[in-house]
């Protein structure tokens, strides 16, 4: 049983050129063991520095990736904070209004007018707590003005805008 490369070398009728063919083909073979050994020493030398340029590479868009993640969340930490300043003061508006409604019914209720804010009462205002005790006392209006150093007018218009006293409370003992 001949190959057909045994087959092709015995056909062929000079033994010079049988030789001429075996010497090229082992110096083709030659030549492709020498590309393959010279591929393989050039991956055995720069190998390691190919691997670390790559894992290098990987680690810049990781870093990169990472770094626009960073400024993702600080544009969108950056919104909601804004959203929620907003929202805080749009319930800091309702609950002013809240309890301006909350004061106006009170006074509904117990018939008397409600007190606009930061105005005085008898409770906060010592002028008025004197005017009002000078009065209980009989002193006149001239009086109490004079030892106010307020006009006379001013006494009238604080003892006539005094509320009733069936309006306040009651004190124990009294």
């Amino acid at each position: 049983m001949d190959s057909p490369l045994t087959s092709a070398l015995l056909a062929l009728e000079s033994p010079p050129q049988w030789a001429v063919i075996a010497a090229a083909a082992i110096v083709i073979t030659m030549v492709l063991l020498r590309k393959q050994w010279t591929r393989a020493r050039r991956a055995r030398q720069t190998g390691g520095k190919e691997v670390l340029g790559a894992a290098e590479h990987q680690r810049e868009r990781l870093v990169t990736k990472a770094d626009e993640i960073l400024l993702t969340i600080e544009e969108i930490s950056r919104e909601t904070r804004a959203v929620l300043d907003n929202k805080i003061r749009r319930l800091e508006m309702l609950v002013d209004e809240a309890d301006a409604r909350i004061r106006e019914l009170r006074s509904l209720v117990s018939g008397k007018p409600a007190p606009l804010p930061g105005s005085p009462n008898e409770e906060t205002d010592p002028v008025r707590r004197q005017i009002y005790e000078l009065h209980d006392h009989g002193v006149d209006v001239v009086e109490i003005a004079r030892q106010t150093d307020l006009p006379p007018g001013e006494i009238q218009l604080i003892l006539g805008l005094r509320p009733s006293r069936s309006d306040q409370p009651r004190q124990e003992g009294s």
